[in-house]
C-alpha cells in the first residue's frame, strides 16, 4: 500500500541541490575562501601581536640594562669620586695644605686615621649620594677603621652602612645581611659580643631561609658568618657550640675552596683556638701546626695570618710546658706586629701579652711582669676602659704577681677583673667563674680563710651548674675549696671533696690556683 505524505526538509534540500548544483557548489566555496581568509587574518594578526609583544619586552629589556648599566656607571663614578677628590689626594702633602676646614686641621704629620675622620665629615656632609653609594662609601671607610684597630668609629660607619642598605632594599637582601655581618664582625672587636651575636644568628637564619640550606651552605658570606658567629659563641663561652660550627664550615671550604684556600686556613686557625679553649690541646697544637706550614706555604712568612697563628701555637706550646719551641715563636711575632703596624695596635698587643704569658710560665717572672703592667695600660688607652680584654690583662697581671708572691698587688687586680667580667658577661658565664675562683684564691693566700670558702663556695656551686661536676675547671675549683677548708681545719669537708672523683683528682694533682684562669688570660686571646 502506498500512502501519500508531505514532501521532507531532506527531500526538499536534495531537489534543490540537484536543480540548482552549479550555485550550490559555487556559494560553498566562496563560504570556504571567506572562512579561510577570516582564519588567515585572525592568525596573522595574532602572530603581529606576538611578535610586537616581543619586540616591546625586548626593548624593555635592553631599556632596562641600559638604566642599569647608567645606574651602575653613576655609582661606580660616584665612589671613584669620592675616594679620588676625597681621600687619595689628601696622601700628597699638596693636597692636604689645600683642604681648608675649621674642624679638621690637615698637615703634612696627619696620620691616616685623620684622613679618615675627615672623609667621613665630608661623607655626614654630603646630601646628594644616592643611599647605595653612601652604604658602600660608608663600608669602605669602616673596614679601614677596623683594620686601624678604631673600633668605635668602624661600628658607626658599618651601622649607618647598614641603615642605608634596610631602608633601600628591606632586610633580607644579600648587600644588607653582608653588611650586617661587617658590623657584627667589629662589635666583637669591640667586646659587645651579645650584640654581635644577635645580629648575626639573623643574618645566618635569613640567608638559609633564601636559598634553603643545602644552597646556601658553601656559599662564601654564610661560611664567613658561621664563622663569625664561631667566635663570638666562643667569647661568650660557647665553646662547643664554636667548635661545631667551625668543623663544619671547615669541611665545607675544604670542598670548596680547596685544603690550602686562605679562608680555609683561617678556619683552621679559629678551630685551633677553639680547641684550646675547650682544653682540648693536643687537637689544638696538632690544628694550629697544619695551619702554619699551609700558611707558610701560601701566605709567606710576612702576612698577618702567618704570624699570628705563630704566636698562638706559641702560646699553646708554652701551656704544654715546650718553653723551648714556644719563646721564638711568640718572640718573633711581637717583632713582625711592632714593625708592621706599631706598638699601639691591638694586634702588637696581643702580641706583648703573649710574650708575657711564655716568660711567666717559664718562671722569668722579673721579665713577665713590666710586659703585662705595659700591656694592661695599652689596653685601657687602646680599647677603653670598659673592654673586656681590660680584664682578661688585669687577670693575667694578677697571676704573675701570685706567683711571685705579691699577693696583695694581686688582690685589686683580682677583684676589678671578676667585677669588670661579671658586668660584661654575667655571673654564669665560665670566665667570670673562673675570675671568682682566682679571687677566691688570692683572699686565701692573704689569710682571708673566711672570705675565700664563701667564695669557693659560691664559685663551686656555679661551676657544677654552668660545667658540669666531671669538668677540669670545676674540679680544680673544687680542689681550691679543699685547700681552703683544710686551712681552715675543716678537714672533714677538706677530705670529702678530695675523694669524690679520685681517678679524675690524681689526673690534675698536684693543684695551682693561679692557673685556674689560663685558658681565659689575655695572652692567650690573641684573636
Amino acid at each position: 500500500v502506498v500512502e501519500a505524505q508531505p514532501p521532507s526538509a531532506g527531500y526538499r534540500l536534495k531537489k534543490v541541490f540537484l536543480r540548482y548544483r552549479p550555485y550550490v557548489i559555487a556559494a560553498s566555496l566562496l563560504f570556504v575562501a571567506l572562512l579561510a581568509g577570516t582564519v588567515g587574518t585572525g592568525w596573522g594578526l595574532w602572530e603581529a601581536k606576538r611578535q610586537a609583544d616581543l619586540f616591546m619586552a625586548e626593548s624593555l629589556e635592553k631599556d632596562q640594562a641600559l638604566q642599569s648599566e647608567a645606574r651602575e656607571r653613576a655609582y661606580a663614578e660616584a665612589i671613584a669620586d669620592f675616594v679620588t677628590r676625597d681621600f687619595l689626594a689628601l696622601t700628597s702633602l699638596e693636597g692636604r695644605l689645600d683642604f681648608d676646614d675649621q674642624d679638621v686641621a690637615l698637615t703634612k704629620d696627619s696620620t691616616l686615621r685623620d684622613l679618615l675622620d675627615r672623609a667621613t665629615l665630608k661623607l655626614d656632609r654630603r646630601s646628594d649620594l644616592e643611599p647605595r653609594t653612601e652604604a658602600r662609601l660608608r663600608s669602605m671607610i669602616g673596614r679601614s677603621y677596623h683594620y686601624l684597630g678604631e673600633h668605635q668609629p668602624a661600628i658607626d660607619a658599618f651601622q649607618r652602612a647598614r641603615e642605608l642598605l634596610l631602608e633601600m632594599e628591606g632586610a633580607d637582601s644579600v648587600d644588607t645581611l653582608d653588611a650586617q655581618d661587617n658590623l657584627a664582625e667589629v662589635l666583637t672587636a669591640n667586646g659587645k659580643y651579645e650584640d654581635a651575636r644577635l645580629l648575626l644568628e639573623a643574618s645566618l637564619a635569613s640567608r638559609l631561609a633564601r636559598d634553603g640550606e643545602q644552597a646556601s651552605d658553601a656559599d662564601r658570606e654564610t661560611l664567613r658568618n658561621m664563622s663569625l658567629l664561631a667566635k663570638v659563641s666562643r667569647r661568650l663561652g660557647n665553646v662547643q657550640e664554636a667548635i661545631d660550627l667551625l668543623e663544619r664550615s671547615l669541611l665545607l671550604h675544604r670542598q670548596t675552596e680547596g685544603p690550602e684556600a686562605h679562608n680555609t686556613l683561617t678556619n683552621m686557625y679559629d678551630l685551633g683556638l677553639a680547641y684550646r679553649q675547650a682544653e682540648l690541646r693536643e687537637k689544638a697544637i696538632d690544628t694550629l701546626e697544619q695551619a702554619l706550614v699551609l700558611q707558610k706555604k701560601t701566605l709567606g712568612t710576612d702576612h698577618p695570618d702567618t704570624n699570628a697563628c705563630a704566636g698562638s701555637l706559641g702560646v699553646l706550646y708554652s701551656n704544654a710546658g715546650d718553653y723551648v719551641k714556644a719563646i721564638p715563636l711568640v718572640e718573633g711575632e711581637l717583632a713582625w706586629t711592632r714593625a708592621t703596624y706599631g706598638e699601639e695596635h691591638p694586634k702588637s698587643i696581643y702580641a706583648l701579652a703573649g710574650v708575657a704569658v711564655v716568660y711567666r710560665d717559664s718562671s722569668q717572672l722579673g721579665r713577665a711582669i713590666p710586659l703585662f703592667e705595659q700591656a694592661l695600660e695599652q689596653v685601657k688607652t687602646t680599647f677603653g676602659p670598659d673592654h673586656p680584654n681590660v680584664a682578661s690583662a688585669a687577670s693575667s697581671l694578677a697571676i704573675a704577681h701570685r706567683l711571685a708572691g705579691q699577693h696583695d698587688r694581686a688582690l685589686p687586680l683580682l677583684e676589678s677583673a671578676w667585677q669588670q667580667t661579671q658586668a660584661t658577661l654575667g655571673s654564669k658565664h665560665p670566665t667570670t667563674i673562673t675570675r671568682l675562683s682566682n679571687l677566691a684564691a688570692g683572699h686565701n693566700s692573704l689569710g682571708n680563710s673566711e672570705t675565700a670558702l664563701e667564695l669557693y663556695e659560691q664559685c663551686l656551686e656555679q661551676s657544677t651548674l654552668v660545667l658540669g661536676s666531671e669538668h677540669s675547671n670545676t674540679l680544680r675549683i673544687a680542689q681550691g675549696l679543699a685547700v681552703t677548708y683544710r686551712k681552715a681545719k675543716q678537714f672533714d669537708k677538706a677530705i670529702s671533696l678530695l675523694a669524690d672523683p679520685p681517678a679524675v683528682r690524681g689526673s690534675i694533682w698536684p693543684w695551682r690556683p693561679a692557673f685556674a684562669a689560663q685558658q681565659s688570660e689575655f695572652g692567650s686571646q690573641l684573636s
